[in-house]
């Protein structure tokens, strides 16, 4: 009974893939170390792109802690100028509005007085604070500030406008350089009014070349009281809205949310926003973009090393060719077609690659358990996906040309060649 046309193919294709696996048993040797040499490729992928995962995951936290992912909302934007129906301004309404859960990705919002450059003086020394900042206590955890003494002020001094401040690690050093703790519980004129200091903040360092600890952080009732001149403290505008968003990847999430509301709450005209919202500080886009060049870097020079495996590839393929001519002579002598042919060495590049793909995701999860130069590696599971295309695609592609090398072979000739 003659065989039907699917089950030939068929036939066809386990002869193929019994050759195939035959070749590469009797060279243990050879087939072990491309095997190898696309495992390494497949490792180096996976593991140097989850260097680049976890660096970034460290820079997003350092930034996170120096407030850098802070959104600081300002008056004025798009819609720019103030008119005479328009005022560009916030308000603490405003700031309600935001904190009352209508920005879902945003984890606290507090207001922001701003003052610069203000003269204080403790004993015989003095100092000028580069920044004073009116706020509410929540603000401490939106900066992602820690305080080295102290405690910070309460809701119920911010709403009994007690005059109370914790001071930047820089200001109370400049005031008292032997024991900064001896400035607690202490009333410090700023501007000449006194503010008792309840807390120094733990050193932040520097952002843009400019200190972060060159700062106070006051009661913000208490500063519109006595340093911003307002007249009914708690209703007028404010300078600066800060809010936290939930995580660095709800930023932009939280920054719609923020326009949504207060676009809303404000009537803009033509619908151009009267009030702008930027980061804290620009050290986060250039440590997002330090670490993009990162990734692409450590992606090529893996790449690379996969590259150089899919020619080992072609290498072995084509030596394969030349020893098995007289083979090849023979089988398409007794009725295999270029098809048989092409689908017995591609599928044997296929089976090195897969084997060696398979142990290159292995041998990368294994390296990826342990620090490298200080960074905790995060596999990201794209990289596993990508790696695995790669290896196969490398072997396809490279496996392509010996095996249609090998189908064009004339039996005759193929058959006259001795193999050594």
């Amino acid at each position: 009974m003659p065989l039907r046309l699917h089950e030939t193919r068929n036939l066809r294709l386990r002869e193929s893939f019994r050759f195939a696996v035959d070749s590469i048993v009797a060279k243990k040797t050879r087939s072990a170390l491309t095997i190898l040499g696309i495992a390494i490729g497949v490792a180096a992928v996976v593991t140097l792109v989850a260097v680049g995962t976890g660096s970034q995951q460290s820079v997003d936290a350092s930034i996170d802690q120096l407030g850098g992912n802070t959104l600081i909302v300002l008056p004025g934007g798009s819609g720019g100028t103030a008119t005479a129906t328009h005022r560009t301004e916030l308000t603490h309404s405003d700031v309600q509005a935001l904190a009352d859960g209508s920005v879902p990705d945003a984890s606290g919002v507090a207001p922001g007085q701003v003052v610069n450059n203000v003269m204080a003086q403790w004993r015989q020394s003095s100092a000028t604070i580069g920044l004073v900042i009116g706020t509410t206590p929540e603000f401490l955890d939106i900066d992602h500030d820690t305080l080295a003494a102290g405690q910070d002020f309460t809701d119920f001094a911010y709403t009994m406008h007690y005059r109370q401040c914790v001071l930047g690690s820089a200001v109370a050093a400049g005031l008292s350089p032997r024991d900064p703790t001896a400035l607690l519980g202490q009333d410090i004129p700023l501007a000449a009014e006194p503010f008792r200091i309840t807390g120094i903040l733990a050193s932040k360092g520097y952002a843009d070349q400019h200190s972060i600890d060159d700062r106070a952080i006051c009661t913000g009732t208490a500063v519109e009281d006595y340093l911003h001149g307002f007249i009914h403290p708690g209703m007028g505008p404010v300078d600066a809205i800060a809010v936290a968003p939930n995580s660095p990847a709800s930023l932009p999430a939280a920054k719609q949310e923020i326009t949504a509301v207060l676009d809303a709450r404000h009537h803009v005209p033509d619908g151009r926003s009267d009030f702008s919202i930027a980061r804290a500080s620009a050290v986060g886009a250039v440590g997002s973009a330090a670490n993009g060049t990162l990734a692409v870097l450590l992606g090529s020079v893996a790449g690379i090393s996969l590259l150089v495996g899919g020619i080992g590839v072609m290498n072995i393929m084509l030596i394969s060719v030349e020893e098995r001519t007289k083979e090849i002579g023979i089988r398409k002598a007794v009725g295999a077609d270029p098809t048989d042919i092409i689908g017995q060495f591609i599928g044997e590049a296929l089976m090195l690659t897969i084997l060696g793909g398979s142990l290159g995701v292995l041998l990368g999860f294994v390296t990826s358990r342990f620090r490298i130069d200080g960074v905790e590696p995060s596999i990201a599971p794209y990289s596993v996906y990508l790696a695995f295309g790669m290896a196969l695609g490398t072997g396809l592609v490279f496996g392509l040309y010996p095996a249609a090398k090998a189908a064009r072979l004339q039996p005759v000739e193929a058959m006259r060649t001795e193999v050594g």
